[in-house]
């Protein structure tokens, strides 16, 4: 709880089991706080698996993820060719590789076996949406930041997401 400088969860895992995102997804599961809730995380954490688990909740998230080119979740959306922008966008995850999931790669998403995705699986649910949003905005002269969040653009216009982030430290 950033305002009030507390922790309110931990997962101790042994180290040869540590796995960050796990355990970030256990203790979004285990939250029970107010639905206002934001988690934030930095670069890292970045996973569609994060991203649901908080959306299951109806809560959110404002995650740094790796400024663009290649290894950056950011890297095969669609986005402004822009230095600074705020744009939004929705996802349609699965696991199924289909003739129209490959010839639709800026509307979906393919999720190998291999990466962790709870809300997917091949005979029941077959597609997961995601809606989010990504912020990228300077820091300095020539360095920015980029930040996925589906905090509602309206409540939350670009400079309310640099104070928000600002405040992990």
């Amino acid at each position: 709880d950033l305002c009030e400088k507390r922790y309110i969860d931990l997962v101790i895992q042994p180290a040869r089991l540590e796995n960050e995102s796990l355990a970030m997804t256990q203790m979004i599961d285990r939250y029970k706080g107010e639905k206002k809730t934001i988690f934030i995380a930095d670069r890292g954490y970045e996973t569609y698996n994060i991203f649901a688990h908080v959306q299951e909740k109806g809560m959110y998230y404002l995650i740094r993820v790796k400024d663009g080119g290649g290894g950056s979740m950011t890297g095969s959306f669609d986005l402004p060719d822009e230095n600074e922008f705020d744009h939004d966008m929705q996802l349609i995850l699965t696991r199924k590789q289909t003739k129209d999931v490959k010839a639709n790669p800026k509307k979906f998403k393919f999720i190998a076996k291999s990466s962790p995705f709870d809300y997917l699986d091949l005979y029941d649910k077959k597609f997961y949406t995601l809606n989010f949003r990504v912020v990228r905005f300077a820091i300095s002269e020539d360095s920015y930041e980029s930040i996925i969040t589906n905090l509602p653009k309206e409540d939350f216009p670009v400079e309310e997401i640099k104070k928000v982030y600002a405040m992990r430290w």
